[in-house]
């Protein structure tokens, strides 16, 4: 499986970043690929779980092509996010911004790596039509285009700043 991780590139939206992951699945003996996007310059990445779980090797191919594999940190099955590390330190990362400041109708930017494209990021512009707290779990309902390969990817305000995380599952099995 392929996992993109996002690192500073400039953008119509303000300074993003960007990486691929590459997701092996032993058991099922299938590969696959999802988003992801660096929160800290000594190669700590964040994605959504369910787009790591059951991966057998998780590469990060940083956006100068070079690859490097890596390990989960911490994963967190109820909020569906897995924090992963690649050694390498000095990395552009994202600028997070405050996900509690944004309103219903603010316009936000869902980034990802749709599925078996290629490595070129798709940008999604949509609005924020709801704001949920189911469980304890904050969510933001978008009318962006979610594409599957976009789990894991950064969802960005208009300022450029990361302030969610994009999940798009396959509903249909």
């Amino acid at each position: 499986m392929r996992l993109i991780i996002f690192s500073r590139k400039w953008i119509s939206v303000g300074l993003i970043s960007s990486c691929l992951l590459i997701l092996g699945h032993p058991i099922w003996a299938q590969s696959g690929s999802g988003t992801g996007f660096i929160v800290h310059p000594d190669g700590y990445i964040l994605t959504c779980h369910h787009v790591v779980k059951g991966a057998g090797k998780i590469e990060v191919v940083l956006p100068d092509s070079i690859r490097q594999v890596a390990e989960v940190v911490e994963a967190d099955t109820y909020k569906d996010l897995a924090l992963l590390k690649i050694p390498v330190q000095g990395l552009p990362c994202v600028t997070l911004g405050d996900s509690e400041r944004t309103r219903v109708l603010d316009s936000v930017i869902a980034l990802g790596y749709p599925l078996e494209i290629g490595n070129e990021v798709a940008a999604n512009e949509g609005k924020i039509n709801a704001k949920r707290d189911s469980e304890k779990i904050p969510l933001f309902q978008i009318d962006a285009a979610v594409n599957p390969g976009n789990s894991g990817g950064p969802l960005v305000n208009d300022h450029g700043e990361v302030i969610g995380v994009v999940v798009a599952v396959d509903t249909t099995r």
